[in-house]
């Protein structure tokens, strides 16, 4: 049987969403939940783009702030992500 969508979990213990974002691109799956603490099944949500947007954004500017890369490029990085998921993100209701 074929998987139908991803869940990503650990999403509080990261900052770094770019490797996320290359599964969903590889795979051409839609990412249907996510978990965010360490209890189950409380801690597990609906996959929600805006947030996740928001999560990636959160990680570049902290990675803006601690290095050295041209802010065109990482400007860059971010739109292409946030793109990613965008489209990846099942809209389940």
């Amino acid at each position: 049987t074929k998987p139908s969508g991803l869940l990503f979990t650990k999403l509080d213990e990261t900052t770094v969403m770019g490797p996320a974002c290359a599964l969903l691109a590889q795979t051409q799956l839609p990412l249907s939940y996510v978990t965010t603490g360490q209890r189950v099944p409380e801690d597990i949500e609906l996959a929600n783009v805006d947030r996740l947007i928001e999560r990636t954004l959160q990680g570049a500017r902290r990675q803006l702030d601690t290095e050295d890369d041209s802010p065109n490029q990482a400007s860059s990085l971010l739109v292409d992500a946030a793109f990613a998921l965008e489209r990846h993100v099942s809209t389940l209701a």
